[in-house]
């Protein structure tokens, strides 16, 4: 049985998760993203790390808190 806490972690690391991909997406569509992508090729490693970051946050948030995954 999954306590309050862990239930209420799970839906917070989820809209967590989704804004730090929307300040991903954001950092990449900024002039400065856009310039060092049409450079380099790749987004910022700031755009990257907060999409690293979001998918991290969405999945733990989804797969119970953070913390149904760790009980057995």
């Amino acid at each position: 049985m999954k306590t309050k806490l862990a239930l209420a972690i799970g839906p917070l690391l989820v809209a967590l998760g989704a804004y730090l991909l929307y300040r991903g997406y954001q950092v990449s569509q900024s002039l400065a993203g856009q310039l060092s992508e049409t450079l380099t090729g790749e987004p910022t490693e700031q755009a990257t790390q907060y999409y690293v970051a979001g998918a991290v946050c969405v999945v733990l948030g989804l797969a119970g808190g953070g913390f149904g995954f760790l009980k057995r």
